[in-house]
């Protein structure tokens, strides 16, 4: 098809240069090292909104139980971080609590209630209603505060 003639006319090369060779790997270098930015990006990202997702949850589940272990309450004992709530007779129904040595909250069997570390808890009592504040921390320290107000109904 083309002769060595046409060739030389066009000034079209056999081969490809050690320099264009060069050049075309550190452009494919300097897109591989972009992506790979990006993509660690994302996943540390990704990573930090399923930690805050995992906060959220175990916060709702740890304020549900409290709504509902305190609304079947007739009275309460509360302590900064301790509440144990009781039916009209005085027997209890109930009781969370503050575990210091590894801050996790516990119910009264002993059990955790929510595997999330918890950094701060507060009950209060202003008349037949708890004050309740719950400040969860994770290992990537994301911080999630819950607080609510829960009437008992008994």
């Amino acid at each position: 098809m083309w002769s060595k003639g046409r060739l030389k006319q066009l000034n079209i090369a056999r081969g490809v240069t050690l320099i264009e060779l060069m050049v075309a790997v550190a452009l494919v270098s300097v897109l591989f090292f972009g992506l790979a930015s990006i993509y660690v990006l994302m996943d540390d990202a990704w990573n930090r909104g399923a930690s805050l997702v995992n906060l959220q949850r175990d916060g709702s589940y740890a304020m549900y139980e409290f709504s509902t272990t305190i609304r079947q309450g007739a009275m309460a004992v509360v302590a900064p971080t301790q509440l144990t709530v009781q039916d009209g007779s005085g027997t209890t129904i109930g009781r969370f609590y503050l575990e210091q040595s590894d801050n996790t909250l516990r119910d009264d069997s002993g059990t955790k209630v929510i595997p999330s570390t918890v950094d701060s808890l507060a009950f209060s009592q202003a008349g037949a209603t708890i004050l309740v504040d719950l400040l969860l921390v994770d290992d990537r320290e994301n911080a999630v505060f819950f607080n609510t107000r829960v009437s008992m109904r008994n």
